[in-house]
């Protein structure tokens, strides 16, 4: 693999989590409250609503933050684990920077499979009710990103999104979640930014240059 072409995956890696640390959408999950409230009158019936960032905000940083999740960027977790593991091979990244990228890719993993409150019936062929589905962070990161907000190609993922957001009165808790969790991995790649991927840059540089490394 070569070390030119980590080195710039590293480098797009700091880019683009310095720029979601920084974002407006970040600021406002940091500065305002973040909440989800529903209430019923008897004469407006029953109504739900959520406070924090604007969807402007979200829209923003959901484009920005697809470079960590798409497989055709080599700032993707997925890539950017590659290159950790093949510039150790080479002993260009030492080995406590790798073991703190794989800990924390871990973590990050581990709040993604965290179960919500947030659950739907599916149905049998008949329209019968048969099992209850309680949805993982990561399931409605997945639904809110790919059927909603960054992409339209998938129709399941589009259909699973357009039924959510018929639920009019939840559909707002099922957005509190979501900024909820991708907060959270914005401070994970925020964490990984600056203690894993500066160091492991620095480490590839200094020692590139003294073992005469050209990539």
């Amino acid at each position: 693999m070569s070390e030119t072409k980590a080195l710039a995956a590293f480098r797009l890696f700091h880019e683009k989590s310095e720029k979601l640390s920084r974002s407006g959408f970040m600021w406002s999950v940091q500065n305002e409250p973040l909440s989800f409230n529903i209430s019923w009158h008897h004469e407006t019936g029953t109504t739900s609503e959520r406070a924090g960032p604007s969807q402007d905000l979200i829209d923003a940083a959901v484009l920005t933050y697809r470079f960590f999740i798409l497989n055709n960027e080599q700032s993707s977790l997925q890539h950017m684990t590659r290159h950790f593991d093949a510039l150790h091979s080479t002993e260009l990244i030492e080995d406590a920077t790798l073991r703190k990228w794989h800990e924390t890719r871990d973590k990050i993993n581990a709040s993604l499979d965290r179960p919500t409150m947030y659950s739907t019936l599916t149905e049998d062929l008949s329209g019968k009710e048969v099992e209850k589905e309680t949805h993982t962070y990561g399931r409605i990161m997945e639904v809110i990103i790919n059927g909603g907000l960054a992409h339209a190609n998938n129709p399941e993922m589009v259909r699973i999104y357009k039924e959510w957001e018929s639920y009019t009165n939840i559909f707002p808790l099922v957005q509190t979640l979501f900024i909820d969790i991708l907060s959270d991995v914005i401070i994970g790649l925020d964490w990984l930014r600056r203690f894993v991927v500066e160091p492991a840059i620095q480490q590839i540089e200094s020692k590139g240059q003294r073992s005469g490394h050209s990539g």
